[in-house]
């Protein structure tokens, strides 16, 4: 009788009609490109810092500032380390500043864009940082027989491990091709 009259039900959910479709997110699943990443991130931060600090003693008297905080600090005006950083800053010019200022700015970026290529787990990232430390490694141990301390010593192993990372995630992709950390970009 009332057979050309149908029951409607609605769907719950049309096949992809006005529904967005993006591909799920991806979850890291290498957590010392992710440390990596934050660490660069981290030095691009005091790299931006530093460049800020720059461009502001274009302004202003470095000489002077410092001569202010150690008064305010109360430390002593005739200790040898003051004083040497003293006459240091007293010698230093607008142009030395200004080339600081630069330079920061670059690292900032570099480490910036190290980051989050590393954080997206980019090859392009890791063929970069492997670049960057394989030429400052000449620097570094210039800078260690110089002047020895521990903190370089321990900067330059540090990189040391994270050059070997990367290249032992490169070699490893090399031979794995259906890895899931092998991406063309």
């Amino acid at each position: 009788m009332d057979d050309d009259k149908k029951t409607v039900v609605p769907n719950a959910a049309p096949a992809a009609v006005g529904r967005d479709v993006s591909p799920p997110v991806k979850r890291h699943h290498n957590r010392i490109l992710l440390l990596i990443s934050a660490f660069k991130c981290l030095k691009a931060l005091g790299a931006l810092t530093a460049g800020i600090i720059a461009l502001h003693f274009l302004h202003a008297s470095l000489l002077g500032t410092l001569s202010h905080w150690a008064n305010m600090l109360r430390v002593n005006p005739h200790n040898k380390w003051v004083d040497m950083v003293l006459d240091k800053a007293a010698i230093i010019n607008h142009g030395e500043i200004r080339m600081a200022a630069i330079g920061a700015f670059v690292y900032a970026a570099l480490f910036t864009t190290e980051g989050i290529g590393l954080y997206f787990e980019k090859v392009w990232a890791e063929w970069l940082v492997i670049a960057e430390v394989s030429l400052l490694f000449p620097f570094e141990i210039y800078a260690i027989s110089q002047k020895p301390d521990w903190l370089r010593i321990a900067i330059l192993i540090g990189n040391m491990f994270v050059l070997a990372y990367l290249i032992y995630l490169r070699i490893k992709a090399s031979v794995q091709p259906d890895s899931p950390h092998v991406t063309p970009n």
